[in-house]
């Protein structure tokens, strides 16, 4: 699990030296042993990167270790996120800024990374008065329980086959509707989202976890 840390902190820009010497001395109490990687656990944590990094890739080499996971699709890296928060240091709050990049590298265009842009923009409207605006607030009791629904959320979406415009859809309040809403319209005012099938103005986003759960279900029991 330690190199999957690490190959994300590579992949993401994140890893520091101490994140090098660390993988490496975890390497020898496992056993394995090269010339690189005895240097890389005995090098001083206070060097730079870039005069760090050398000697991983030589251990690396060595070893005859290939990093986990060389692809760049953003969804294979978010599923490493996954498996790895809450069984190394990652904090939440680097949890969301991770995701949140992304979805910024898809160009903003995949429906299932989308959220964690929304809770990104909540955190910062925090403490502005105008907080609730993207992601519930009363979700923010824990930033830590946020990130871990939401990693799971993100398991089961990405096992499903949902509609592109999923995220669009709404939650209706009055008789359960989930789907697309129905825009009311008129002169003068501004357009307004309604329930398809009753009409209500009640409603609750897909940036709701306990709504993109009802929907999964909905699509799950039906598969």
């Amino acid at each position: 699990m330690l190199s999957e840390t690490l190959w994300l902190y590579r992949r993401m820009s994140y890893a520091i030296p101490e994140d090098y010497v660390e993988w490496a001395t975890q390497r020898l109490c496992e056993g394995q042993d090269s010339p690189s990687l005895r240097v890389l656990a005995g090098l001083e944590p206070k060097l730079e990167r870039d005069e760090i990094k050398p000697y991983f890739i030589k251990a690396c080499t060595e070893l005859s270790l290939e990093m986990p996971l060389k692809a760049e699709e953003p969804r294979t890296t978010a599923e490493v996120i996954r498996k790895i928060y809450g069984l190394s240091n990652l904090p939440p709050e680097r949890a969301i800024d991770m995701m949140t990049e992304l979805y910024q590298e898809t160009n903003h265009s995949d429906p299932i990374l989308s959220v964690w842009f929304e809770i990104a923009e909540e955190l910062s409207l925090k403490g502005s008065g105008h907080e609730g605006c993207f992601y519930p607030l009363a979700e923010f009791n824990s930033l830590d329980e946020v990130v871990k629904k939401e990693l799971a959320l993100f398991a089961r979406a990405s096992r499903l086959a949902l509609p592109e415009d999923f995220m669009a859809f709404i939650k209706c309040d009055r008789c359960g509707y989930i789907g697309q809403s129905k825009i009311e319209c008129k002169l003068s005012e501004a357009n307004w989202h309604t329930c398809r099938r009753c009409s209500s103005s009640d409603y609750q986003r897909m940036t709701s976890p306990k709504v993109r759960d009802d929907y999964f279900q909905q699509i799950e029991s039906s598969s």
